[in-house]
């Protein structure tokens, strides 16, 4: 049986995001742009698993989708996670699950801080308010000629939407 680095790679092997983090951190919210959406490994527990450019908090670039939230996303941009690529979103702790229930561990049975999404901003938007330039790219894009400057990045921290 391969291991897991094995299966979805060493840079995809890093921390995952969870709600505890961000109130963990002080901050209201994170936010990020989507780099890559992969099929999380069988048994995961979560359908997908976003990867973003830069690090949301520091040493963590990579979030669990849970199907609610995918769902939504594929309401929201596209049902192909293909074309997630390049939107970013800003994400919140939760205590509460969308019915405004309780969010409860499903390993412990005890509540538990989850994620929301308090917004998504397309590609377009993300690109003319952008202030810092990402941290990883895909590895296709690594090889890629080098583009010219788009300008800066968004300063994600006060950008209400």
């Amino acid at each position: 049986m391969p291991s897991v680095k094995d299966t979805i790679g060493p840079k995809e092997g890093g921390p995952l995001l969870h709600g505890s983090d961000i109130a963990d951190s002080g901050k209201e919210y994170v936010t990020g742009v989507i780099m890559n959406v992969r099929t999380a490994p069988r048994g995961f527990g979560s359908p997908f698993i976003i990867d973003f450019d830069n690090d949301v908090l520091p040493g963590i670039a990579s979030w669990g989708v849970n199907a609610t939230l995918a769902r939504f996303l594929s309401d929201a941009i596209s049902d192909r996670t293909e074309n997630w690529r390049g939107w970013g979103l800003a994400l919140a702790p939760t205590d509460r699950d969308e019915k405004g229930n309780p969010i409860m561990n499903p390993r412990t049975n005890k509540p538990a801080i989850g994620i929301k999404i308090l917004g998504i901003k397309n590609p377009n938007d993300v690109a003319k308010t952008r202030k810092s330039k990402p941290k990883y790219k895909l590895e296709t894009e690594k090889k890629a000629a080098p583009k010219k400057d788009d300008g800066p990045a968004p300063n994600w921290d006060n950008m209400p939407f």
